[in-house]
């Protein structure tokens, strides 16, 4: 075969391969955003593509969500603290001498969702704990 015929499909097989490549990406990105993957024919909306500035909201299709803006941290409001420390109450009172992994995970808790709640529990003296770190175990 002569090079000049191999090298266009070369280059065809290449062109080819990065199409592929970026419809790839670009069904994984609309993915992402909670929009629906076609690969032919769509524009990415205007997030996507950089458009008109949305004000930092995404549609997920139902219902609106307003989005944090990048190294602004999302405060709890009183009412959901309170909440997790009832739910943090109940189920030491119910199994007393657990650790906080045992406890996490019984009550499906990142370690975020955990630490201030805690940490609010022990200092009001509605909890009681012993041990350090992560052999640290609360009772009532």
């Amino acid at each position: 075969m002569p090079i000049p015929q191999l090298e266009t499909l070369v280059a065809k097989f290449v062109s080819d391969l990065q199409a592929a490549f970026r419809a790839n990406a670009l069904e994984s990105v609309q993915k992402a955003f909670g929009g629906e993957s076609s690969v032919g024919g769509r524009r990415p909306s205007a997030a996507l593509a950089g458009g008109e500035n949305d004000g930092g909201w995404v549609s997920s299709g139902r219902t609106a969500k307003r989005t944090a803006k990048p190294g602004k941290r999302i405060r709890r409001n009183s009412t959901d603290l309170a909440a997790v420390e009832g739910r943090i109450l109940e189920y030491v009172r119910a199994n007393p001498g657990q650790g906080a992994q045992q406890i996490k995970r019984a009550l499906r808790l990142s370690t975020k969702d955990w630490t201030l709640p805690i940490a609010r529990l022990v200092d009001g003296k509605k909890l009681k704990s012993k041990g350090e770190k992560r052999s640290r175990v609360y009772w009532l």
